[in-house]
């Protein structure tokens, strides 16, 4: 039987860089940031949110609309 080396693609160092260049603040997100995402949206502080994406990702989305331009 033949066993396939996998890695995590966000552990692979030019994988790293080049998400991170792509990323407004550098880096990515860390479990901690993210989990605080999840906290809101299942805490009485999202009450009021109904059918809205929360984008948790350092900017990335706002940095390619801008190169789109």
């Amino acid at each position: 039987m033949r066993q396939n080396k996998s890695y995590r693609m966000d552990t692979h160092p030019s994988h790293r860089r080049c998400t991170n260049a792509s990323i407004v603040l550098g880096r990515m997100a860390s479990a901690s940031e993210m989990a605080t995402c999840c906290a809101f949206l299942a805490s009485d502080d999202a009450s009021f949110v109904n059918g809205a994406v929360l984008v948790a990702d350092g900017g990335a989305r706002s940095a390619a609309a801008a190169r789109a331009q």
